[in-house]
This record gives C-alpha cells, structure tokens and sequence, in this order.
C-alpha cells in the first residue's frame, strides 16, 4: 500500500483518465468471478484519497459499437464502489457527456464499445476522451494489444503511464518473453487454434514441447487423420496443423503432446480411446488420468505456462481435465505461469486461486506479449 500510495501522489487533485477491464463474467444476469473489481481496488483508493478525480473507461462484453442495455456498466459502479469502499458515479454516456468529476470521487463512464469509433481506433473519439482529463493512466493489460481508441488513443494525446496492474502484469510475464529458464514447457486449451498459432510460431526454438488439449487437440486430431466426430475444429488452420506435424521433432518443430483418450458426448457421456469417437460424437473433454499421463514430460520443467481450457469447462461434466489440470499444475515446482479469463476461473472453481507463480489477467495480450509481439498500448506510455 506505501508503493500505492507514493505512485499515486502525482496525480493528487487532477482528473485523470484510467482504462480499466472490469469485463467480470455474467450468467443469465448474475455476475460471476469478480476478481477483476477486486484487482483494481487497491489502485482506486489510492487515486481516490490523493483527492484525485478518476475518470473511468470500460468495456463489457461484445455490444459491437451499439448500445446492448444488458451490457450496461451501471451494476459494475455499484460493485466497484463495493470493493473499494469510495464513491463512484456513474454517467450514462461513453462519451462522459455533462460529466462534472469530483475531487476524491471516481466517475465510471457508460461501456465504451458501445461506440463503434472504439474498435475502429477512432481518432476524434479519443480526442473527445483526452478533452476530459489531465493525463491517462492505462491500467488494463488485457486490451493493451489493441489498437482502441480508449488504449492507444488517448495514450498519443495525453502523458500517459501505466498503471499498477499492468506493471504487475509485465513483471511477471517478463521471464516468458525474454529467455525462460529450460526446461520450457507451453500448455494450451481453448477452441480455435488460429488464436495460438503467433505464439506457437514465435516459441518453436524456446520450447521443449507442448501440451494440447481443448478444440485445438481435435484440430491436431483431424490433422492426424482421426475422427473427430461433431467435435469443435478451427478448418482454418487445419493445413498449418498438417504441415507442423509433417515437422514434429525435427529442427525447430518440438513435439505436440495430444490425448488418447477422451470424454465424448452423443446420447451420453462417455470416455473412449480417440479412434474410438463415433460419427455423431463430440470430444467434450479430457479424462483426469489422461491428463495425467499427459503432462508427464512437464515434471522436470523449470517454466511452464498455461493457457486455454482442457474441454467444454462450462458444461457440467465436461470440467473434469480442465479442473484436473489446474489441481495437477499448482503442485509444480519451477515458474508456473496461468494466463486468460477462462484458465483463472478453472483456478477458482479447483481451489488454487493463488498457487501459482503468476496469475495473467490477460488472454489474447499475454499470448502477443509472450510471442514478442509489440502492444500498441505499451508503445504510448512515457
């Protein structure tokens, strides 16, 4: 808190604009894991008692540039006013219109995609958010890689600097970037493969392997000449998966460990060898054995990192490799990194929240920063 306190300082009696992610997730209108608000608290006190006047951008959601009234960041105020313990105002516009900040008071400002100028990098838009404060502080590593007009935006008009939390992210993402220490092993889940291609791509030569499971294990499964069934496949990157195991363990091409067995679902549940998957059949999951036997080779890993669900992790009974997975992950010894919103809500759902070396708030802005992309948010910051 004395760290906070001392980075706050500078901002004492100023407006200023901070990009936050409170994208917590909802269900059916509940809110879910609200880590996220949790995160950002400590910084928003700190600003708060500077006598600060915070001006608060978000997104939630996908509206796609219009306005989506479940999508409303007014629930959102009153949980952050919760979790900070500190007033908060809440204006109904994006674009902060009649907005009179006042000292010691955060204002959150309406979603901000529900402009479509904030995808698109609007540059008037930022312009109209810069006219509202002094400086920018970008405290959302989860959307640094984009060129949105509330990051990157406001970050070329305003003195901009990063905040607490997108320094925390940097710090620990740090050793994936630049030289891990080997062993080197990449875990990944999820559902398209083409979201992990970049950083498969940029590891080849850092890497002992990788472990795969999820909707980009059939994509490899398919590649393989398996049957799949109904399974979820990215067709898209159906070649790029070919050609690499047409590489596999030669040169820069280091071993894809896939699942033999698998959790399918036709009338029912069941778990079956992988050439065992019927037609009418989806792969769903991975069983907890077979997760197992297959981060086996990771136990002598100095750094491992994890990304991606192991199976359909929202759908009862098909939770079990994901939660596994977690459960096996947290004993590790070396530096164990978890990155992406649906791997830490596995976290907490297993019982691991905080067991691991570092937790990434970031999903797609940890991948790119790992696989030496440059983020347009961290390319404005002074």
């Amino acid at each position: 808190m004395s760290k906070l306190k001392e980075w706050a300082k500078p901002f004492r009696g100023k407006t200023v604009i901070v990009r936050l992610d409170l994208n917590i997730p909802v269900k059916d209108g509940v809110l879910g894991d609200e880590r996220r608000l949790c995160e950002v608290a400590p910084t928003m006190r700190a600003l708060v008692d500077e006598q600060a006047r915070p001006i608060l951008l978000s997104h939630w959601g996908k509206p796609g540039g219009r306005v989506v009234p479940s999508l409303s960041l007014a629930p959102l105020a009153k949980r952050l006013a919760f979790h900070t313990d500190r007033p908060v105002s809440f204006c109904e516009s994006p674009l902060g219109i009649g907005t009179k900040p006042q000292a010691g008071v955060m204002t959150l400002l309406e979603n901000c995609r529900f402009l479509p100028g904030e995808t698109q990098g609007d540059c008037a838009l930022a312009q109209a958010w810069a006219k509202l404060g002094d400086s920018f502080i970008l405290d959302a590593f989860s959307v640094a890689h984009r060129p949105h007009a509330s990051v990157s935006g406001i970050g070329r008009l305003l003195p901009s600097v990063s905040g607490p939390l997108l320094r925390r992210e940097l710090e620990g993402l740090l050793p994936l970037r630049e030289g891990p220490k080997r062993p080197f092993w990449v875990v990944m889940g999820g559902a398209k493969l083409s979201t992990k291609l970049p950083l498969m791509d940029a590891l080849r030569p850092r890497v002992e392997g990788f472990v795969v499971g999820g909707g980009i294990a059939n994509t490899f499964l398919l590649a393989k000449g398996i049957e799949v069934g109904t399974s979820l496949v990215d067709h898209n990157s159906l070649t790029w998966a070919k050609n690499y195991l047409g590489q596999e363990g030669r040169g820069d091409a280091p071993p894809v460990i896939l699942p033999e067995e698998v959790v399918v679902k036709g009338k029912e549940f069941r778990t079956v060898a992988v050439n065992d998957v019927k037609e009418e059949e989806a792969i769903m999951d991975i069983p907890a054995r077979e997760v197992g036997r297959m981060t086996m080779a990771l136990r002598e890993a100095a750094t491992v990192f994890w990304n991606g669900a192991f199976g359909a992790f929202e759908i009862p009974g098909a939770e079990r490799g994901t939660l596994s997975l977690a459960s096996l992950l947290s004993k590790w010894d070396g530096y164990v990194v978890a990155g992406g919103g649906e791997t830490l809500a596995s976290l907490e759902e297993a019982g691991v929240k905080g067991a691991f070396s570092f937790e990434s708030l970031g999903g797609g802005a940890t991948l790119a920063y790992i696989a030496g992309e440059n983020l347009p948010g961290l390319e404005v910051l002074e």
